[in-house]
């Protein structure tokens, strides 16, 4: 992650490849998937980071692992506005995984936030206004807090 925060991204990688190589508990594993699963997201490869989540889940249902797919598929729906049956599939898929996400962690504001931006995809206002000030209630904080907020006074969605 160090690497990562340097923006060492390519080192970051081959180190955490190298780790899955060695032994693992099942906790080693959920993060390194889900590691590498956001170096791929960060960087627009949706198709990778897919399978860097769907590996990690298979390790074990982690939250954060279902809250990172949600935003592949919450990415591809932002993408497919213009094709109605892939955005509202996108954001179906991301809804019921961000569903499991928060009843694993009920107490994450980011899932809220992932929520009431897939409500707003769906053009359910009242829905994602609900999720939104609820991430609000939970602590939710920096930009998103003050884009939040500006949304529930009426600007455009996140």
């Amino acid at each position: 992650m160090a690497l990562t925060k340097e923006g060492r991204v390519d080192e970051a990688v081959r180190l955490y490849r190298q780790a899955l190589e060695k032994r693992n508990d099942q906790r080693g594993r959920v993060t390194i998937y889900n590691n590498l699963g956001t170096i791929a997201l960060n960087a627009g490869r949706l198709d990778e980071a897919e399978r860097y989540y769907r590996a990690a889940l298979a390790v074990a249902p982690e939250p954060d692992c279902l809250f990172n797919l949600a935003l592949v598929a919450l990415t591809r729906a932002r993408a497919a506005r213009e094709n109605d049956v892939v955005r509202r599939a996108q954001v179906s898929a991301a809804l019921e995984l961000l569903r499991r996400a928060s009843t694993a962690s009920p107490w994450d504001p980011d899932i809220e936030v992932a929520l009431g931006q897939a409500f707003a995809l769906l053009g359910r206002e009242a829905e994602a206004r609900d999720h939104f000030r609820r991430s609000l209630s939970l602590g939710i904080r920096g930009i998103t807090r003050e884009q939040i907020e500006a949304f529930l006074r009426g600007a455009p969605p996140l």
